[in-house]
Parts: structure tokens; C-alpha cells; sequence
């Protein structure tokens, strides 16, 4: 069924998890930290010079005045072949204990050139060193050199002062977090080659050389998550030997870096939750400890620079959320979060240049009860503004004397103050009318309310993958380890996202991943997104916990376990039906694409309720197919993810390579939709947008430029393991 398409406008994005039945956790209220009652640790012991051997490649270690230098041996092609796991780079073997001042030392056959801008990063071309294993945060406490006379480029630390340094946002003092001229600051480094050493020329696949340094004190090992208001919330393992924990914001951003703590917390307090940022959390603003507060696409309305494009949201990755463990001087690394999924989650303020260039009040007064908006915008902490729902309080909803003056009349008015909540935030404010029925307000506002949510549009892809609190008293001896045999098809691009997919289908709530967590590989997180976003029968899930320590995912679910296991046999079954009375034995590709797209459009209706009710914990409860193929296939309706979910699953039977994406339209709505392979190229097609009375199948089989001029989109990095995303580009 083909419903007269709505207005574009952006809609609400949905929450980071829709299904999670978070909390939020209790404020924690930075003390001054205890005495120690035991001893220190003794001081990590200085190597001699010798030869080290680290997963059999050869290192010759010289000691220098300043620290030892490592001479990585060139690794013939036997050898680099040997470590080719598939991935689009080659990873070496982790170096361990790497001393604080050491560096790399490499020879070149050529002259490199020097970016001028880029003064701690200036041969980037070449080298870079990260702080994550994605390669998108460049490690702020480094230095590369070059020397002219022999041709050796060299690469060791160089920490800026800021980070030495930070800010204390508590007591508006200094707090040690690094020293000068010495690695650590990061909890591990990912040394990247681009070129060859002799020639110059690009590597077809660059040289990954891992490294971490000698610590006293163990990184602590974080988890984060969002609760119901949208507030950020960390928790973390217990350090051995930690007398407290320091939580800090590090800004990656020039090529140097700074660091601003937010708490100093005692040992036995591991977690720490964003609405204990004192003095800043006004119902105005939220999450400030990740949140890009100037460049903003509201700032951007503000200045006339423009919006946050698709390459300025993919640069923003420059803000890490840190945790470091602390006994007297010594102060462990941090370890570097994928902070910028979260980012494109998390509420920040009120984008008020974005209001006022929309005609939309955000704070104040009003002519009419009917002038209260649907939306408001909202700057996101990754910069970017969404159009936000919002609650209002009928029942808080009071008549104020003398509250707004009247310059025309000279008097006070008396006005309907009426407190308002952005959905999915800790945003509030309140609307001053000056215009409404005295006896009859109440239901004025009740139609307002009825009335905006008409106004709701087609998106609404969910976001699986939430990082919990770990359940407790589970047993890890039930702890699955084998591949589950699932009569479904099980989609991934590598065997560790396969094993995730089958253990989600099967409903398996925890998961051994320690075979498949290693160098070279990737990370549990991306797999788990990407075993949630391609497998349209790994259904309900609401969240998971990765222990690091353990190597275990722990996985949660909405729903009886027998119950969505009838779900699932009753999709196959209407999967298997529906491709069998569609497809032809000679269909084209394009014939089959068409044949899916219509079935499609032509039996299912977009579910606007659910859509309505996708920020609050109704969800669940009342529409959690609405994000499924099964609500498409059996139910006949569901929102964007769901037509997505089943355009995967019928293209799949029919034996198209499709995938399932997510992302943002118009640089504010959370959305899904697909791409599928014809002839040999990807193709973009968007079948809920296809579901469209007045402009039906505008997104049917077209390149990514076709539907960029179509509509503003972009793509997000949860639907794919990271390595692989490049290669699905619709050209």
C-alpha cells in the first residue's frame, strides 16, 4: 500500500537503543582522594641492550641518552603474506612493553616531504600512529622526524603541555597525566605504514605494527552507554593498586591536544554518568564531556559557513571520553573509545541559531496554543542539529499573573506556562502563551499534541549495539564457543561476525569470542554491529556488554526466548513463500530488485505509532517488530529499519548481494535503507521512501551522487565492519 508520501522534513532520530532498559546511574561527586594504605609497586625494571624477538620478528634494541631505539627489520613478501588475514592492511605482532622514551627508527630510500601544518604529524603520507585499532585518532604524544644526513625518519614521543597538564574543571587546577617526551598516554598504539621504505611508492595494503608501553598501573577497561534522557553513563573493571580513577575529556585537535578532567573519584567508585557535570547541567545543556560545542551545525546557521557535511562528520572523531587509574605519580594509559557512534546519539543543547532561522520558539513566550511546535531543533554532540519530539506536561501547565510585559499596552500579561521535555534527553524549558482558553487550556494542548503527531515522517532505523551493565551471577561456564547450526542464512564478511550472527540467531545470551579476538582482527564491538545490521533474523536484539577480560559477549534480549523463536521459523517461512511467488527462474538482477521493491511497497504501510513512540520505553512493548522484517513480511507495517530488514531478507533468498544500511538524512534524521549489487556495481535503494504515493520508487537502483542530489545523506560506520566500507560504494 502506497500512502500519500509526508512533507520531507527531518524527524526525530531515534535513541542509541530504543529497546535498552537503562537507568540512569547515581551522580558521582568528585572527592579528594584517600591515602594509599598499602605499598607501591616497585618501579618497572630498565632492559640491557640485547636483541628482542616479539612474535618472531626480529627488533635490534640500542640504548641512547634518550631511550632505546627500535630498528623494525623489512619483512620480506613470504613473511608479509604470512600475516595476510583477509583485512585490507597487514597487522604484526603486538609489541609489549615497549620503555616510555623509546623510539622508531626507520631508513628510507628517499626524501620525504614534510606537511607544514601538520608539525607533530608531518609526514602522515607515510607513518601515522594511532590510538585505536580503526586508525582514525592520531596518538597526541607524537613526534616525527626526519634526518636529512643519513635518511632516517624517526618516531617517538613528543606529549604536548595541555596533556601533561589538564585542566581540573573541579578545582580549577593542574592534574598530571602524562610526562613529558614519553609514550604512554594511550592504553595501546597502532604504528601504520603507508609506503614502501625504499621506493615511496603506496603499499597495496599498509603495515600495522601494534605497540603498547610499560605500565605500573593497568588501563582501565570502560564501558558507556546512553540512559532514557540521553545522559551518558560510564562504568569500568577495578584496577589493582588504583587509589582513584580520573575522568577527562581529550581533545585531539591541530595535530596537538588538551585534556579537561571532570571528576577525580576514589577507588572503589567505578562508574561516573554525565549529570554529575557540576554547574553545567541546566536542562539546557547535556553530555558536555563529549559534545563538539563549536563546531556546530547550529554555529555553522549562525556564522552563514554552512552545515556539517558527510566529510566533516567523518573528521570529527578528535573527542575521547577517558578513564586513567592513578596511584601518587604514576597514571595509567586510557583507553580509545568508539565515541563517535555515541556522538551521533547523544543530545547536547538547544541548537537556538537553528530555531530562530526555522521560526520555531525554543524558550519562551508564544501567541498561541497552537504555535507550540511538533519539533525543536537539537545540536547532537557530534555537531550535528536534529529535529527533536517533544512531550509536553498537561497536568504541569499553570496560569501565571504578570509573568511576560506588554511594551505596546505597558502592563503585565498574564500567561499559560506550559514545561516541556525534548524526548530522549534531559532537555526541558518552558512556553509562555499569551493567547488560550482559561476553561478550556487542557484540551487545547490535548489537540496540539494529537495534532503534531501527524506530523512525524518515514525514518527510524534502530540502533542495536549499546554497551549495558553486565547482568549479574551469570554463569560463564555456559558460555558458548562453537559455531551454532541455525537453519537460516548467516551473513558477515569475516568468521568472527558469522559466529556473533548464528549465536544472535539462536538467541544465545553469552557468547566465547576469546578464538577470535586477536591481532589482526576486528573489533568485538564492530562485529557485533555488524552481525546485528546484516542478519535480518538476528531479531530483539536490545544490548550487550563485552568483558574484556573475560573475551565474552554478554547479549540481552526483549522477549521470551520460545516466543521469538517462533517469530523467526514464521519469517523464514514467509521469506521462502514470498520469493517463491515473486522471483522467476529467469529474472535479471534488476527484474529481482524491481520484483522485491514492489512487493514491498505494494503490501506494507509505514507505522507511524511506533515512530511516535520510539523514544520512550513503550517501544518494546508495543512495537518491537516495527524495527524487524517481521513486522513488514507478517505484520504489513513497520518504520524505515524494518522495510530495510525485509528488502535484506527477500533479497538474500533470492540470491542478490544486498546489504543493510544506516545513517542520517538531511544531516539530522536517523534512517535505513539498502544497497544491493546489479550487473557487478552497488546500487542504492531506499524501499520505504519508494512506499510513496506522490513520488513512488525515486531510490530504486541509483548511485550514491543520484540519491545525494536527491537528498542529503550519510552513511554511518555500524552496518559493516570498519575495514570493509569503502568497498560498498554505489558509484
Amino acid at each position: 500500500m502506497a500512502p500519500q508520501a509526508p512533507p520531507v522534513q527531518p524527524a526525530t532520530p531515534q535513541p542509541f537503543n530504543p529497546f535498552a532498559n537503562s537507568s540512569p546511574l547515581a551522580s558521582q561527586q568528585p572527592v579528594a582522594p584517600p591515602q594509599p594504605p598499602y605499598t607501591p609497586a616497585p618501579a618497572p625494571k630498565k632492559r640491557f641492550n640485547k636483541l628482542f624477538l616479539f612474535g618472531g620478528i626480529g627488533l635490534a634494541v640500542l640504548l641512547t641518552v634518550l631511550g632505546f631505539i627500535f630498528i623494525p627489520r623489512i619483512l620480506q613478501s613470504a613473511e608479509l603474506a604470512k600475516l595476510d588475514t583477509g583485512l585490507p592492511y597487514i597487522y604484526k605482532a603486538t609489541l609489549t612493553n615497549i620503555d616510555p622514551k623509546g623510539k622508531f627508527e626507520y631508513p628510507l630510500g628517499f626524501t620525504p616531504k614534510k606537511d607544514t601544518e601538520r608539525p607533530l604529524d608531518s609526514y602522515h603520507e607515510y607513518f601515522q600512529v594511532f590510538s585505536d585499532d580503526k586508525f582514525t585518532k592520531v596518538a597526541v604524544d607524537t613526534l616525527m622526524t626526519y634526518i636529512d644526513h643519513n635518511g632516517k625518519l624517526i618516531i617517538g614521543p613528543s606529549t604536548p603541555v595541555d596533556i601533561q597538564q589538564a585542566y581540573d574543571l573541579q578545582t580549577k587546577g593542574k592534574v598530571a597525566l602524562a610526562k613529558d617526551r614519553e609514550w604512554g598516554f594511550h592504553d595501546k598504539y597502532f604504528l601504520v605504514q603507508y609506503v614502501d621504505l625504499n621506493s615511496g611508492k603506496k603499499l597495496e595494503k599498509p603495515i600495522v605494527q601494534p605497540f603498547q608501553v610499560e605500565h605500573m598501573l593497568s588501563t582501565p577497561k570502560v564501558s558507556y552507554s546512553l540512559d532514557e534522557k540521553g545522559n551518558l553513563n560510564l562504568s569500568w573493571e577495578k584496577v589493582e593498586n588504583a587509589a582513584e580513577y580520573i575522568v577527562a575529556r581529550v581533545d585531539r585537535r591541530g595535530g596537538s591536544g588538551s585534556a579537561n578532567v571532570y571528576a577525580t573519584l576514589p577507588r572503589d567508585t567505578l562508574t561516573w554518568s554525565s549529570t554529575s557535570e557540576s554547574n553545567m547541567n541546566t536542562g539546557f545543556t547535556q553530555n558536555l564531556i563529549i559534545s563538539e560545542r563549536s563546531r556546530t551545525a547550529d554555529e555553522a546557521q549562525y556564522t552563514g559557513t554552512g552545515s556539517i557535511d558527510q566529510e566533516a562528520f567523518s573528521r570529527q572523531d578528535d573527542i575521547d571520553v577517558a578513564v586513567f587509574a592513578r596511584l601518587g605519580s604514576e597514571v595509567s594509559g586510557y583507553e580509545s573509545l568508539d565515541t563517535l557512534a555515541i556522538r551521533a546519539e547523544a543530545p547536547y543543547s538547544f541548537a537556538t541559531y537553528t530555531a530562530r532561522a526555522m521560526n520555531i520558539e525554543v524558550a519562551g513566550a508564544v501567541e498561541k496554543v497552537s504555535d507550540i511546535p511538533a519539533t525543536v531543533p537539537v545540536s547532537l554532540a557530534d555537531g550535528r542539529t536534529a529535529l527533536q519530539s517533544i512531550t509536553v506536561n498537561v497536568d504541569a501547565a499553570r496560569i501565571s499573573n504578570n509573568s511576560i510585559f506588554n511594551t505596546d499596552t505597558k502592563r503585565y500579561m498574564t500567561t499559560l506556562d506550559v514545561p516541556y521535555t525534548v524526548d530522549g534527553t534531559g532537555l526541558s524549558w518552558t512556553y509562555r502563551i499569551e493567547n488560550f482558553d482559561k476553561n478550556n487550556y487542557k484540551q487545547q494542548l490535548q489537540d496540539v499534541i494529537a495534532a503534531n503527531k501527524e506530523k512525524q515522517v518515514k525514518t527510524g532505523a534502530a540502533s542495536f549495539a549499546i554497551l549495558e551493565e553486565p547482568k549479574a551471577g551469570i554463569d560463564t561456564s555456559n558460555a558458548v564457543k562453537t559455531m551454532p547450526s541455525v537453519p537460516y542464512k548467516v551473513n558477515g564478511s569475516t568468521e568472527f561476525v558469522k559466529f556473533i550472527a548464528a549465536n544472535l540467531i539462536n538467541g544465545n545470551e553469552l557468547i566465547d569470542v576469546s578464538k577470535y579476538v586477536k591481532d589482526g582482527s576486528i573489533t568485538p564491538q564492530d562485529a557485533f554491529q555488524e552481525a546485528t545490521s546484516q542478519n535480518p533474523y538476528a531479531m530483539y536484539v536490545s544490548g550487550y556488554y563485552y568483558s574484556e577480560s573475560k573475551k565474552m559477549i554478554q547479549v540481552s534480549y526483549s522477549g521470551e526466548r520460545a516466543k521469538r523463536s517462533e517469530k523467526i521459523k514464521a519469517l523464514s517461512v514467509k521469506v521462502k513463500s514470498v520469493v517463491q511467488s515473486i522471483i522467476k527462474g529467469n529474472m535479471s538482477q534488476t527484474d529481482k530488485v524491481r520484483a522485491i521493491n514492489t512487493y514491498i511497497t505494494d503490501n506494507a504501510k509505514y507505522n507511524y505509532d511506533a515512530l511516535a513512540v520510539s523514544n520512550s520505553f513503550l517501544a518494546p512493548a508495543l512495537y518491537a517488530d516495527a524495527w524487524t522484517a517481521y513486522g513488514i513480511l507478517l505484520d504489513g507495517t513497520a518504520v524505515c529499519g524494518g522495510y530495510s530488514l525485509a528488502f535484506k531478507a527477500l533479497a538474500d533468498e533470492a540470491g542478490l548481494e544486498s546489504v543493510y544500511i544506516t545513517g542520517y538524512i538531511d544531516s539530522t534524521n536517523r534512517h535505513a535503507w539498502n544497497k544491493v549489487k546489479v550487473d557487478g556495481k552497488w546500487t542504492v535503494i531506499d524501499t520505504t521512501w519508494n512506499d510513496s504515493a506522490s513520488s513512488p520508487n525515486k531510490y530504486l537502483m541509483i548511485t550514491d551522487s543520484q540519491a545525494g542530489q536527491l537528498r542529503s545523506q550519510v552513511e554511518d560506520s555500524a552496518w559493516i565492519a570498519d575495514p570493509f566500507l569503502k568497498q560498498y560504494q554505489a558509484l
